[in-house]
C-alpha cells in the first residue's frame, strides 16, 4: 500500500530531480498535443458531415447535357413517383454564385420558407460581404445581367458550420432568377425512400429512366464530401509518423537515461530497507505524475488550440484557405479514442521506467554503489 509518507517522499524526490523530468514532460505533452489536434479536427469534420445528412434525401438526381449541368422539370418528378418504393419526390433549386469582387464562390440554395426580400447567409459569406460593405443587403447579378437586391436577414446557424460556411439560402423564386432557371425547372430532384435496402435498386431504376443524369445515393454523397475534406490524408499520416518517432525517442531516452546518480539513489533506497517492489512503486508513482500531468496539459492545450483558436494553421492545411478562413469547429470529444491513446502512451512510458529500475534494484547493492 502507498501511504501518505511514501507519497510525500516520492514528491520530494520528484521535485529534487525536476530538471531531469522537464524534457520528458515537454516531449510527452507535445506528442499528446499533436495526436489530440488531429483527432479533434477529424472528429469535428466527421460530425459536421454526418449532421448535414440528417433528414436528407436518400437519392439526389442532377441532369447534364454535353457534360454541362442541365435543368429538370415537373415531368421528370412524375416519372420517378411511379417507381415502387419511392415515398416522396421534390425538386430543389441550388447552384454556385460567383462573387467577382472577392473572386469567391457561394452556394445558393432555394427555400420556399424564406421571404422573397431576404437571404440567410453562412459565416464565411457574411464576413466576405462585410469586407465589401454589404452589411444590410447584397446585389445579386442574374444570368441576364439584371440585379436582384436582397436584404441580409441573419447569419445561418447550423451544427455543420464547415458545410454552411459558404451557404446562402433564399426563396426558390429568387434562386431561380439568379441561377437562370425557369419557374418549372429544378437543378436537382430529391428522392425519399423509407427502406434503406431499396436505395440501390431504385437508383438503378432512375438511371435507366434518365441515362444522361447523375444519380447519387446518400452514401455516395457522404463519401464524396469526406474525400473532399480528407484529400490531404497524407498530411495526417506525416503527423502520425512524426508523433510515433517522437514517442520512440522518448521511450529510448527513458530506457537509456539511468544516470549514475539515479543508480546510487536506488542503491541507497535498497540499503535502507526498501524492497524491489517499493523501489518500483516509487518510480511508477513519480513518472505516473509526470506522464498524466503532461497528458492532461497536451489534451487541454489541443482543445484550446482547435476549438477556441480554431486551429489557425492546421485548418488551412486540411480544409484549404478559402474554406477554412471563417470556419468554427464543432467541439467533439471521442472519449473512447482518447482513453485508448491514454493507455497506449502511458503504459509504454511507464514500462520504459520500470524495466531499467527493476534491473538496477535486482543487482547487488555493492556493485550499484561503487
Amino acid at each position: 500500500m502507498i501511504n501518505i509518507k511514501f507519497f510525500n517522499f516520492s514528491m520530494i524526490m520528484l521535485f529534487k530531480d525536476r530538471n531531469e523530468h522537464i524534457f520528458s514532460a515537454l516531449l510527452f505533452a507535445f506528442i499528446v498535443f499533436i495526436l489530440s489536434c488531429v483527432i479533434f479536427l477529424s472528429s469535428s469534420i466527421k460530425y459536421d458531415i454526418n449532421s448535414s445528412f440528417n433528414d436528407s434525401a436518400q437519392i439526389v438526381i442532377t441532369n447534364q447535357k454535353a457534360l454541362f449541368p442541365a435543368p429538370l422539370n415537373d415531368e421528370d418528378i412524375e416519372k420517378i413517383l411511379f417507381i415502387r418504393g419511392v415515398d416522396g419526390v421534390d425538386g430543389g433549386v441550388d447552384g454556385r454564385y460567383h462573387f467577382l469582387q472577392a473572386n469567391s464562390y457561394f452556394k445558393i440554395v432555394g427555400d420556399d420558407m424564406i421571404d422573397d426580400n431576404l437571404v440567410i447567409v453562412g459565416r464565411g459569406v457574411k464576413d466576405t460581404m462585410n469586407s465589401f460593405y454589404y452589411k444590410d443587403y447584397f446585389n445579386f447579378f442574374t444570368c441576364n445581367a439584371d440585379v436582384v437586391k436582397l436584404n441580409i436577414a441573419k447569419q445561418f446557424i447550423s451544427e455543420s458550420s464547415i458545410l454552411s460556411n459558404n451557404l446562402i439560402t433564399m426563396s426558390s423564386d429568387n434562386a431561380r432568377k439568379i441561377l437562370g432557371l425557369e419557374d418549372d425547372e429544378y437543378s436537382t430532384i430529391n428522392v425519399y425512400i423509407p427502406n434503406s435496402n431499396e436505395v440501390e435498386y431504385i437508383s438503378q431504376k432512375i438511371s435507366a429512366l434518365f441515362p444522361q443524369a447523375n444519380v447519387t445515393s446518400i452514401d455516395e454523397r457522404r463519401a464524396k464530401i469526406e474525400k473532399l475534406f480528407y484529400y490531404k490524408g497524407g498530411i495526417f499520416l506525416i503527423f502520425y509518423i512524426t508523433v510515433l518517432l517522437s514517442f520512440s525517442i522518448l521511450l529510448y531516452k527513458q530506457v537509456n537515461s539511468i544516470s549514475s546518480k539515479t543508480k546510487k539513489e536506488i542503491g541507497i533506497l535498497r540499503s535502507l530497507g526498501y524492497s524491489i517492489v517499493d523501489v518500483i512503486k516509487l518510480k511508477i508513482l513519480q513518472h505516473l505524475i509526470v506522464s498524466v500531468s503532461s497528458f492532461m496539459f497536451g489534451f487541454v492545450l489541443a482543445y484550446v488550440y482547435t476549438f477556441v483558436l480554431d486551429a489557425p494553421l492546421l485548418k488551412k492545411i486540411f480544409l484549404g484557405s478559402q474554406i477554412s478562413s471563417n470556419v468554427e469547429f464543432t467541439p467533439i470529444i471521442d472519449f473512447q479514442l482518447f482513453f485508448l491513446i491514454f493507455i497506449l502512451t502511458i503504459v509504454p512510458y511507464l514500462g520504459s521506467i520500470i524495466i531499467p529500475a527493476w534491473k538496477i534494484a535486482t543487482r547487488e547493492m555493492s556493485e550499484v554503489l561503487k
